[in-house]
């Protein structure tokens, strides 16, 4: 049982830091006109990240949250929708 739980927080800690990393990349500039998108987006990331954590915690509804948060980030993410890149 012990092993499951050093498993679910490493799993969480993995899932923590591409959060971290993800987000310090997030810049509004090159998302043009989809300031909405941007913002839902961002919060679906730092949502990851914190329900990432309360699933390993063990916390009440955190399943739920990360279920919702994986959800915001498949949705919002804009290289889902064949938007230019401005690199390109």
């Amino acid at each position: 049982m012990i092993a499951l739980h050093i498993i679910t927080a490493a799993c969480a800690l993995a899932v923590l830091v591409r959060a971290i990393c993800l987000a310090s990349h997030l810049r509004q500039g090159v998302w043009p006109g989809q300031t909405a998108r941007f913002a839902a987006f961002s919060c679906s990331v730092a949502g990851l990240g914190a329900s990432a954590f309360a699933v390993a915690a063990g916390l009440p509804h955190a399943g739920e949250a990360l279920l919702a948060s994986v959800a915001g980030v498949l949705m919002f993410d804009r290289r889902h929708i064949g938007a230019p890149r401005p690199d390109r």
